[in-house]
């Protein structure tokens, strides 16, 4: 529920090819404190700037090979569910290799055991009363962010619990004090700051044996979404905050391009709109969330905070915002259709809407904007009123029906009243 401010780039999964020059290898083993191996151990080799590493596993001897292209003073470090992290420094020659020994040590203590286990299993300290209760939380809570990390699992006042619920449920629009109250008393009760052990599954896959994992790390980014791929030159594109990075995954450098204002202040729209700058992004404009590469080869980016969607040109570098009018907010996730047509969901406003790359702006017959209404009236003489809504065209079908608009339909007849008769 709260944002994590973790430094994460792109991860790129396992079974990827070794890159085509390969100037040297690693040869090694990891063992445990009584020198029996240990299986399925990340081994990873960090740059020296830490902004790419390359992982593999070990095997069920312990031993492990790590091929690379890197050379000069690298961070060699070793990862093991229940034992503690261990590191050293490598030197790496041009067509040389190495060897590297880990003896790791064994977690004892119940602090260290409750702060190596991952999220989803911290995630079980919440007792909820029903089976319904816990699907209704992880709907409500888990959509965005992972409750039981290290952020979202420290102990925090009843107040805290209190803000932060009522933040994140406005988010998908309910307001239900008694769901309030639940969520509160299941967050303060069981992240109360004691250790939690439990006994989580670490089985070793024989997929993962033979994998390595690539990653390279956005520099100055926080959560970064939806990364794609563009067809024409073969980098990884992706969006956070106020900020496109580029990544060659051949040179293994990422390339950041600055977001500029186009008018949009900080914060976005929300200040103007009379709302509190969602947490953590009071330094930003737009909330760059999610992108999507389209058939014209230029990037959408749905612009949460500013409310617009951006297009990005790869080729010259150049943005241009479109206005999602209207009271929307928080443009979320973007798609396109086979007719060319970007669909995106606005998340905290609950609206989907279209922008049409083909005439520059939103679709005239899908969008946020006021649009026009037309009623045939058989009375012949009543005008539409201002300020109508869409959840008043139910209420005056109903009306031109002869039906009685029921007590759910909270919208109004769009046509202006009948002035009373007058009597003689």
């Amino acid at each position: 529920m709260v944002r994590q401010s973790c430094q994460w780039g792109v991860v790129v999964g396992a079974l990827l090819a070794a890159q085509s020059i390969l100037a040297a290898g690693i040869d090694g083993h990891v063992v445990d404190g009584d020198d029996a191996p240990l299986a399925g151990a990340l081994i990873t080799l960090i740059r020296a700037d830490a902004l790419y590493s390359e992982t593999v596993y070990s095997d069920n001897k312990g031993r492990f090979h790590l091929d690379t292209a890197l050379e000069g003073k690298l961070t060699l470090r070793a990862r093991a569910p229940r034992f503690a992290d261990a590191q050293q420094t490598v030197d790496l020659k041009t067509k040389r290799s190495a060897n590297a020994t880990f003896a790791m040590r064994r977690l004892t203590s119940p602090n260290e055991l409750s702060d190596g286990l991952t999220g989803s299993a911290q995630f079980k300290r919440l007792k909820f009363k029903s089976e319904t209760q816990r699907e209704d939380f992880q709907n409500d809570c888990l959509s965005c962010h992972q409750i039981g990390n290290e952020r979202t699992r420290k102990a925090a006042p009843k107040e805290y619990w209190q803000a932060t619920v009522e933040r994140m449920l406005g988010y998908v629009g309910s307001n239900n004090p008694e769901t309030l109250a639940e969520y509160v008393e299941l967050l303060s009760k069981a992240f109360d700051g004691k250790p939690y052990i439990v006994e989580q599954s670490t089985d070793v896959a024989p997929e993962m044996l033979r994998a390595k994992i690539t990653e390279w790390k956005l520099p100055g980014a926080l959560i970064a979404h939806d990364g794609e791929v563009n067809p024409k030159d073969g980098r990884f594109y992706l969006v956070d905050g106020d900020a496109v990075f580029i990544t060659d995954p051949v040179a293994n450098r990422t390339e950041t391009v600055p977001v500029p204002a186009m008018g949009v202040p900080l914060g976005g729209n929300f200040p103007a709109m009379g709302l509190p700058i969602p947490i953590g992004m009071n330094q930003s404009r737009h909330g760059m969330h999610s992108l999507q590469y389209g058939p014209d080869g230029r990037f959408y980016i749905t612009s949460a905070l500013g409310g617009t969607i951006t297009s990005f040109d790869p080729a010259s570098r150049e943005f241009k915002d479109y206005s999602v009018g209207g009271g929307a907010l928080w443009p979320h996730t973007l798609r396109f259709d086979r007719k060319g047509r970007a669909w995106y969901t606005l998340a905290v406003s609950n609206h989907v809407s279209m922008i049409d790359p083909a005439t520059g702006g939103p679709h005239t017959a899908h969008t946020t904007s006021p649009v026009p209404f037309l009623a045939i009236d058989p009375d012949g003489d009543r005008p539409l009123r201002s300020g109508g809504a869409l959840c008043d065209v139910g209420p005056t079908v109903l009306q031109l029906l002869g039906l009685e608009r029921p007590s759910e339909m909270t919208g109004m007849d769009l046509r202006e009243r009948k002035a009373a008769a007058v009597r003689a």
